[in-house]
């Protein structure tokens, strides 16, 4: 190389745009979770709490089951209460707003619920002789199945997302040919 030859300099601009969309409240009304399958069965199981509720307060308190009927009543009007307040929070999409892990969340309340329900309903309806304390733990039993399904849903929900965040490498994989074991 001379000395008399140039020497050539390039010069880069980059720049970055970046856009973002907001609502004013941060809310945002869900119409979707109406038809899904966790509004289903959220609303037919405050529904059918409500009514379990209904039915054991409007009974006489003639029939003697002791401190089951106060429990049942306590656990399904906080069934209840808890369905909404989650229907709620779902509809709007507060959720969103909120950072915690909901499946873990949801996989834990409902299974809490799932106990006390199967427990309150089995003490109504083997301390009940009455025509309203079998209806209402019989109500109570089919919010359990509710609760069972919710559950249920709600761990295949985490597990889904749990595969959507692991590597591709493993069981995991989509690449047929690596069989190497995910743990």
């Amino acid at each position: 190389m001379s000395a008399k030859e140039p020497s050539v300099v390039t010069t880069v601009h980059t720049s970055t745009t970046t856009t973002t969309t907001s609502t004013r409240s941060g809310i945002a009304f869900r119409t979707e979770f109406l038809k899904s399958q966790q509004g289903i069965l959220l609303f037919l199981t405050a529904f059918y709490s409500f009514v379990a509720f209904l039915v054991m307060v409007s009974s006489n308190e003639d029939e003697d089951i002791g401190a089951a009927r106060g429990f049942f009543i306590t656990v399904t009007i906080i069934s209840f209460i808890f369905c909404c307040v989650t229907y709620l929070m779902l509809l709007l999409n507060i959720r969103s707003k909120i950072r915690l892990p909901w499946n873990l969340v949801d996989i834990a309340a409902y299974a809490i619920f799932f106990l006390l329900m199967i427990v309150s309903s089995s003490l109504v309806l083997a301390n009940g002789v009455l025509k309203p304390a079998g209806s209402s733990g019989t109500l109570g039993f089919v919010a359990v199945q509710f609760y069972f399904l919710l559950l249920l849903s709600a761990i295949r929900s985490y597990r889904y997302m749990r595969s959507l965040t692991q590597s591709g490498t493993g069981a995991t994989s989509a690449d047929p040919t690596n069989l190497e074991p995910a743990y």
